[in-house]
């Protein structure tokens, strides 16, 4: 297929890159309260923030070869803050005893959306669901014929 990305694979490329940075800028929004409330928060805030800007260059640049690479770091970086909100609101993590329960975060929200959809779009990324038509029934038909 070579170099080209297919019309839904550029829009899905796109989307993934604006998630990624609202996933960064949401989570830079928190950095100087996280900073002050519990340190080892505020540096993994940063940490993501960084990752996601990085994440969203790689996507943006890769190439057939990286392609899968990049989407999986994608997923990763929409899994893990996901799984911290949800683990830090199920058991209190050190110096954040008050958000156990707190399901309402005026940030968390909006984050956990992006994050969700991120996930979502680069598990149909890395499985195929986001190739042509014609791509994905050719696939399937050289799959068979194997």
């Amino acid at each position: 297929m070579g170099d080209r990305l297919t019309p839904n694979q550029a829009l899905a490329r796109g989307l993934a890159v604006a998630l990624l940075g609202a996933i960064a800028a949401i989570h830079i929004m928190w950095i100087p309260h996280k900073l002050s409330e519990a340190p080892y928060m505020g540096v993994l805030f940063i940490a993501l923030a960084v990752a996601c800007a990085a994440g969203a260059a790689f996507l943006s640049l890769a190439g057939p070869r990286l392609t899968p690479a990049a989407w999986s770091l994608a997923a990763f970086l929409a899994a893990a803050p996901l799984a911290s909100y949800v683990s830090s609101r199920l058991v209190a993590w050190p110096q954040q005893r008050e958000v156990v329960g707190s399901w309402g975060s005026p940030l968390g929200t909006p984050s956990v959306l992006a994050e969700g959809a991120l996930l979502v779009l680069a598990v149909a990324a890395l499985s195929g669901a986001l190739r042509e038509p014609s791509v994905r029934q050719a696939s399937h038909s050289e799959r068979r014929a194997a």
